[in-house]
């Protein structure tokens, strides 16, 4: 007997927490939180504002972010705006280490990258069928041969979201250097500067110092400083200084605060001192990107 292949164990665990789409109207929010999982969000309609470790993303319909776990992000909107996400695991650490090393988190379709269509198929297919899951428990169907019809339907659902996975996976494979950190980037050093990361998003009034981050977290400074630097590439304190520059560009965008108001709720030392801050990372006063980038 001829054996054309043989594979000892071909599956490995992938989890799929949660998953929501959803409309949500201009000024809505979800606060700052993290958790130990990917997530996919795809903006359906409008615009959708991620906050992914202090850099926001804007997503424009038909674009999507990957979160890498352990991230700390919030998700906003400035107009009316529908958005479809879910939440991945994935036991091999191989494949996790492929979205852990991606060096960048907006997705969108190209010609070997069908990322649209899957989605507006996915939710043709399947919307329905979760729209009548999410309904109250006490209302559903209890006979059993719609519940083994609906455990059927879950296993399609998670069996597509599978392979859209490594349809993501392999995408960023085939970018090669331009998407992936340097493999010799182990994911205990891409642990380590998402908690140092954490931790600074956790002190709004003042960056902890890379002393006070290695003590914390107990490692030795000159470790940590090399870890953070390899997954974001630049410093922490640089991190943190683009953090609240990247959170003044919103309130000046979004707000009728003064210039002062801002650079004190933002712990700014005076207004002058968060305007030449400003100024050496916009290439303009706060003023003038006020006037020049303000919504109508």
């Amino acid at each position: 007997m001829e054996h054309r292949f043989t594979l000892p164990k071909l599956y490995s665990a992938i989890q799929v927490p949660g998953m929501e789409y959803a409309l949500r109207p201009a000024g809505w929010s979800y606060p700052n939180h993290r958790h130990p999982y990917f997530e996919f969000i795809y903006c359906v309609q409008g615009e959708i504002e991620q906050w992914v470790d202090g850099q926001m993303v804007l997503l424009q319909p038909g674009e999507a972010v990957i979160i890498p776990s352990d991230s700390y992000h919030s998700t906003s909107t400035s107009i009316d705006s529908s958005y479809f996400d879910f939440h991945f695991h994935v036991e091999a650490d191989e494949i996790n280490l492929v979205f852990q090393l991606s060096r960048h988190t907006l997705l969108r379709s190209s010609d070997d990258f069908a990322m649209e269509d899957w989605v507006k198929q996915f939710l043709t297919r399947f919307g329905e069928p979760l729209s009548m899951m999410s309904i109250q428990p006490n209302e559903r169907t209890h006979d059993v041969s719609g519940s083994i019809r609906q455990s059927v339907i879950l296993l399609q659902i998670h069996s597509t979201i599978v392979q859209f996975i490594s349809m993501i996976a392999s995408h960023i494979l085939s970018a090669g250097n331009d998407w992936l950190l340097s493999a010799s980037v182990k994911p205990s050093q891409i642990k380590l500067a998402r908690e140092a990361a954490y931790l600074m998003e956790q002190q709004p009034e003042k960056a902890p110092s890379i002393s006070e981050l290695s003590r914390q977290l107990n490692v030795h400074r000159t470790y940590l400083h090399s870890c953070f630097k390899h997954v974001y590439g630049l410093s922490p304190s640089a991190y943190w200084q683009r953090k609240r520059i990247n959170e003044a560009r919103q309130l000046l965008q979004k707000t009728s605060l003064s210039i002062e108001e801002i650079g004190s709720r933002l712990h700014f030392s005076s207004t002058s001192h968060f305007s030449r801050t400003f100024r050496s990372m916009s290439g303009m006063s706060p003023q003038q990107f006020r006037t020049h980038n303000r919504r109508a």
